[in-house]
């Protein structure tokens, strides 16, 4: 089993030394994106490694992998999500750099080469923007009851026959 990973790195010295940081991330560290699923399963594992590109700029390159479980949008049982994330972003300093990107490259923004950067916080980031917009289980697995689609559309056909604005036709004045 890897090793767990510092909470705060300084990813600039990192790049500069070609370091790979593999580990696992406790699932209780995320809180956001708890809250953004039903469960987490322990641990996150974690595989990032810090270089500098052909150009020699730096850039952090790897992948988080994680199963979640979420609600399943057809049936609302619970449905385990696997989420990879990956990540491949550039160090920028600053707002100008970031604009002179490639719009295929996502900037990661480290201020200086003293400043720390919270390794859970980018880790969650790119786990939440991995996250299905709806989850669901399979077409064969999901366990949507019998004729439940065949009531819905029934219910959506009553509410069309109903006209708010039926009312408002005893209100009409009759023409003399």
């Amino acid at each position: 089993m890897p090793s767990d990973l510092p909470e705060k790195v300084n990813p600039w010295l990192l790049c500069r030394a070609g370091e790979t940081l593999a580990g696992t991330v406790h699932a209780e560290r995320m809180e956001r994106l708890a809250a953004a699923v039903t469960s987490v399963a322990d641990p996150v594992v974690v595989e990032l490694q810090f270089e500098r590109n052909q150009q020699g700029r730096s850039r952090v390159i790897g992948q988080c992998s994680v199963t979640v479980t979420m609600q399943c949008q057809r049936c609302l049982e619970p449905v385990a999500v696997p989420l990879v994330a990956v990540v491949c972003l550039q160090l920028v300093k600053d707002e100008a750099d970031a604009e002179k990107l490639p719009d295929d490259v996502d900037p990661l923004f480290a201020d200086a080469d003293s400043e720390l950067l919270l390794l859970t916080d980018l880790i969650e980031d790119e786990l939440l923007m991995s996250l299905p917009s709806v989850a669901r289980h399979q077409d064969l697995v999901c366990h949507v009851p019998a004729g439940a689609e065949s009531a819905q559309l029934v219910a959506e056909a009553d509410e069309d026959d109903q006209n708010p604005f039926k009312v408002l036709m005893n209100l009409k004045r009759p023409r003399t």
